[in-house]
């Protein structure tokens, strides 16, 4: 965990990379929060949501769902082969969250739970090649 201080508030960043098998993807996850005085609240600006950018760099288009710890799956978007998109996912306290990957054509991958709260900024992308990995392909 880095923490960095700028001319605004602290900030904490997060980052996780991982590999996903078989389907040519890849989890990167830069989360940065804003501290609030009340460690039980929703982050310092009362967020209830998080932001998730996703860069897909497969030519496939690719489906996103964010998997809640319950194991309960919601449909976030679709991103276009080799393009950009944000999305605003609703998220009202700190919890684990999975991020399933469905490519057109392409199987599905289920990347490991990372524990986000609301506010933070997580970026996901999605590679063409992916041998290596730590994630559930199928």
């Amino acid at each position: 965990m880095n923490a960095a201080r700028a001319s605004g508030p602290p900030t904490t960043t997060r980052r996780v990379g991982l590999a996903v098998a078989a389907l040519s993807l890849s989890f990167a996850a830069c989360a940065t929060a804003f501290p609030s005085d009340d460690p039980f609240g929703r982050g310092g600006s009362g967020a209830v949501s998080i932001r998730l950018d996703v860069e897909n760099r497969n030519f496939y288009d690719a489906t996103i769902y964010v998997i809640e710890d319950s194991g309960r799956a919601r449909r976030v978007g679709d991103v276009v082969g080799n393009g950009n998109r944000s999305f605003q996912v609703p998220w009202e306290f700190a919890a684990a969250m999975s991020f399933r990957i469905d490519l057109l054509a392409g199987g599905s991958c289920t990347t490991p739970p990372l524990v986000v709260s609301p506010g933070e900024v997580l970026g996901l992308q999605v590679v063409s090649n992916v041998e290596s990995s730590s994630a559930y392909c199928r």
